[in-house]
């Protein structure tokens, strides 16, 4: 076991006393103090320990010309069993509006659920999307169902009486010619924001990129720790070439930058994956919370056409809901940024 914290010329170092500190605890320690290296003293680290101080977030620059101020200190507790019951738990009186109920799925998509699994999520991280006054909706879906299937169910149900057409459907991405269309969407938890990143309207995909990881530093997890993988997509995309990706999607070769731009891990996290899962969340939230998310708004996905376009969805109105696509440089005011995570749902033991 490490024990004492000792400085040096270079910073915080370890002693090679070792008896108050556990295994399990070396890792989580040693990689800290990497991180923040010299910023943090010996008196520091005790006071931390005996509560006379809070850890704040550390800051850096980030990429392009924005400069934010990310955490860098780390969550390694790995996410935890919330059975559904306890979601609503601590939800509270706001259950309603930010989870969808074993009735909404049953009814909209005619799927029986007898039981939603727990969701796999760290508790504070539950609890802080929860709290949050940017408010998200968590969807649990059983897999099994492409966008035309959701599409064949809601004009079954409802036949366009209630929303106008469901989906509108255009020459060039719709009536299935893409793969978006026909894929089963991943089972697990989801979570989508009920409305866009604000000031993302009139930007292009990269820019987006950058504005939601600010958002996702400033503002989900302002002044507390990242967990482990959402650490690793800020610093993969603080480390991406930020001028070469944007050469690439203002100029000819915007097919590779848009490639670059949807595998990032940011994009791979926080990007909705298709619009079958625009589908699934703008049809469950009008019929749980009657809230129209996708009205006047465009939000952009990570799936890339057959031509290479990244894609787009929304402008939900009594036409139907569209389907769109364009290159990475595109910009419009109402193409904007929602937020969405997925999250796997616990396995029965």
């Amino acid at each position: 076991m490490i024990g004492l914290l000792a400085e040096s010329g270079r910073g915080v170092v370890m002693s090679e006393k070792k008896d108050w500190i556990s295994e399990v605890l070396y890792k989580k320690l040693s990689d800290f103090v990497a991180m923040v290296g010299d910023q943090l003293s010996r008196k520091d680290f005790n006071d931390i320990v005996a509560g006379r101080k809070v850890l704040k977030a550390f800051g850096h620059p980030a990429v392009g010309s924005i400069k934010t101020k990310p955490p860098i200190i780390v969550d390694y507790d790995p996410p935890i069993a919330i059975p559904y019951k306890e979601m609503l738990e601590i939800a509270g009186k706001r259950r309603y509006q930010l989870i969808a109920t074993k009735e909404t799925i049953s009814d909209l998509f005619g799927i029986g659920i007898n039981k939603f699994p727990p969701i796999m999520i760290r508790r504070w991280e539950f609890q802080r999307y929860v709290d949050s006054v940017f408010p998200h909706f968590f969807i649990y879906w059983p897999g099994g169902m492409s966008m035309k299937e959701i599409y064949e169910k809601l004009i079954l149900r409802y036949g366009g009486r209630r929303w106008g057409k469901v989906l509108y459907d255009t020459d060039r991405y719709g009536g299935g010619k893409e793969s978006f269309f026909t894929d089963p969407i991943q089972s697990g938890w989801m979570m989508h924001s009920l409305q866009p990143i604000p000031n993302t309207g009139g930007e292009n995909f990269l820019r987006h990129t950058q504005m939601h990881r600010d958002f996702i530093c400033n503002q989900i997890y302002k002044e507390t720790v990242l967990p482990m993988e959402v650490k690793e997509a800020v610093r993969e995309f603080n480390k991406a070439k930020y001028n070469r990706i944007n050469f690439l999607i203002e100029g000819n070769e915007w097919q590779e930058g848009a490639i670059i731009l949807a595998g990032l891990k940011i994009n791979q996290m926080f990007c909705s994956p298709s619009p079958a899962v625009g589908l699934l969340f703008s049809a469950a939230t009008r019929e749980q919370i009657g809230q129209n998310i996708f009205e006047n708004l465009w939000s952009w996905t990570r799936a890339l056409s057959r031509d290479g376009n990244p894609i787009f969805f929304g402008g939900s109105d009594a036409s139907g809901i569209r389907v769109g696509g364009a290159r990475p440089s595109h910009s419009a005011e109402g193409t904007q940024r929602f937020s969405f995570r997925w999250f796997p749902a616990a396995t029965a033991a």
